[in-house]
């Protein structure tokens, strides 16, 4: 992949809310590179609108999947059924991935999102359009794609 070729992209995006009133929110990058920003795939959901009295602030889920894709031959390399936010760009099996382009599936009990995800390590490839989860990585900061 070239520098000038942007390794996060929205054209593989899709989800499918079961419930309307919640917004799920994902990265489209990681950079795992252990500075302990956006070392990780985290994702967060909210309320739409804010829930009665009784319900919790912030919405919760009994089941919570993620897998991993290779980007060009859809090999799984990373699932777990019971994801708590763990995700650092290593395989199942525990071995760092390559930097580049990947592609996740999330299920949260009924709901379904999916799209790419991007990894890096260093300043090799280019960010643009990307999603963080922490705006402020200083291997991102005032990258350029030229």
């Amino acid at each position: 992949m070239s520098l000038k070729e942007t390794c996060c992209d929205y054209s593989a995006y899709e989800e499918k809310i079961a419930d309307k009133n919640i917004r799920i929110f994902t990265p489209n990058i990681i950079t795992s590179n252990n500075d302990g920003v956006n070392d990780f795939f985290i994702y967060s959901a909210a309320f739409i609108e804010n829930p009665s009295m009784n319900e919790p602030m912030v919405p919760t889920f009994a089941t919570v999947k993620l897998k991993i894709f290779k980007r060009n031959n859809s090999k799984l390399v990373f699932e777990s059924t019971n994801y708590k936010n763990e995700f650092i760009g290593k395989d199942s099996k525990g071995s760092l991935l390559d930097e580049g382009k990947y592609r996740y599936e999330l299920t949260l009990d009924n709901n379904f999102v999916k799209g790419s995800l991007c990894i890096i390590r260093n300043k090799s490839i280019c960010t643009s359009n990307c999603i963080l989860s922490n705006p402020n990585d200083q291997l991102l900061l005032n990258m350029s794609c030229d």
